[in-house]
């Protein structure tokens, strides 16, 4: 669990700060009063703090002396203080804090929880700066490291592209507009050849700005405008909203296709997905097969033992069963106890060996529950004649799962009778 340091003299409020962080993140918060108390807990080197929140004043520092603290021990920092002058303020962001955020209401409190939550989910997104200033570059580059995102440079259009083909995983994107060879709005044309909005968020940013070099950026793919000079605060808050959209979308996704029990894919994803993946087997002459896999008796086990008992049974049998699959399979709860499994690169003769294998080890394994163990089986039908059309396929292994069920359950069928042979 990652550790933050609050140091806050007033007990009620560390304690308000302590409580929602902690429950609304699961980030443990080490607390401190003085400041004092705050240095014997970074000199101890126990903790591993990736963030500090702060207050200015304190019983033994009133001028904001924890500040220097925090940072000459490189911890990330926000002050978070009821006293507020631009001098102060100029002041403290000067030292190269993140944030200077005002203990003014409610609000404050929750925008300062969501601000938490986002720079430690920041640690975890990768950026790139496009600018052929290379002073302004390690500008833009200094702030975003600031907030802890991983952060790429590029000094031209030519060398963005570059690094987004080898890093296609980056979600945003600041440019400048006027640089040579190719401005900011036609790298972001070429950027939205290949990255929609909803995947990779892209800020137009210029020292000439107007509202006409802003609709064009917007004309041409950009997801916002920013004006230098600019405030941090702006520039921060600006980067801040198009991450949080990205990540609203791609968590819209996540639920969409996600099974809400088990966590593998749902019954959608399985349809969707598995006909682009079956139709890419077929073009690239690979096998594909695909296996229906069912708990034996399931409910029995939810009548005997409850359905939380079941519930937690499908939620170790999802993981066992994605431990036991490749990279490159599909697997999804299609409903029930019935889990579904495509798989290709795997030959028909190699079947009966990888599913026997997988239904031994489900019949093996201790399902515990709270204090109780269970056991438990699994029939399996599998379909390995790829040619078929998807539902097709699905079909039969609909139709192989009801052979297993009917001769005596525990065991894997095969549609293709030669392969049965090999299989017991």
């Amino acid at each position: 669990m990652r550790q933050l340091l609050l140091v806050e003299d007033t007990r009620f409020f560390s304690n308000l700060v302590k409580k929602n962080i902690e429950q609304s993140l699961n980030i443990e918060v080490i607390c401190a009063e003085r400041m004092d108390e705050a240095q014997a807990i970074l000199e101890s080197g126990e903790h591993d703090f990736f963030l500090a929140l702060l207050d200015l004043n304190l019983p033994d520092a009133n001028d904001g002396e924890v500040v220097d603290l925090a940072l000459s021990h490189d911890i990330p920092s926000i002050v978070f203080s009821a006293e507020f002058s631009d001098d102060v303020r100029d002041t403290i962001l000067q030292k190269g804090v993140i944030d200077y955020v005002l203990k003014e209401n409610p609000a404050s409190l929750d925008y300062l929880v969501s601000l938490v939550a986002r720079i430690y989910a920041n640690q975890q997104v990768k950026t790139m700066i496009v600018d052929d200033s290379g002073v302004a570059r390690k500008t833009m580059a200094t702030l975003m490291r600031r907030y802890q995102f991983e952060v790429f440079e590029a000094a031209n259009g030519k060398q963005a592209l570059e690094t987004l083909a080898e890093n296609p995983d980056i979600k945003l994107v600041i440019t400048d507009y006027n640089m040579p060879d190719m401005d900011g709005s036609v790298l972001t044309r070429e950027i939205r050849r290949k990255f929609k909005k909803e995947r990779l968020a892209i800020i137009g940013i210029s020292s000439s700005g107007s509202n006409a070099l802003s609709a064009r950026f917007i004309k041409s793919g950009a997801n916002d405008f920013i004006n230098k000079p600019f405030l941090q605060e702006e520039f921060f808050c600006r980067i801040c909203q198009n991450i949080d959209i990205i990540d609203y979308i791609e968590n819209l996704q996540q639920t969409a296709n996600e099974d809400f029990l088990t966590g593998v894919h749902n019954r959608r994803f399985f349809y969707d997905a598995g006909k682009t993946l079956h139709a890419k087997a077929n073009r690239d002459n690979q096998d594909a097969t695909l296996a229906l896999i069912d708990i034996d008796h399931f409910k029995a086990i939810n009548d005997s033992h409850g359905h939380d008992t079941g519930d937690q049974i499908l939620i170790q049998l999802a993981r066992l069963l994605a431990s036991r699959s490749r990279e490159s399979d599909i697997l999804a709860r299609l409903g029930g106890e019935e889990f579904a499994l495509l798989a290709t690169g795997l030959a028909p003769l190699q079947t009966p060996a990888f599913f026997e294998e997988m239904r031994a080890s489900i019949e093996a394994h201790d399902f515990k529950v709270k204090k109780n163990t269970y056991k438990i089986t699994v029939s399996i039908g599998v379909e390995t004649r790829s040619s078929k059309a998807l539902t097709d396929m699905i079909t039969a292994a609909d139709n192989a799962l009801y052979g297993a069920k009917n001769t005596g359950r525990n065991r894997v069928m095969f549609s293709d009778p030669r392969l049965q042979n090999n299989g017991d």
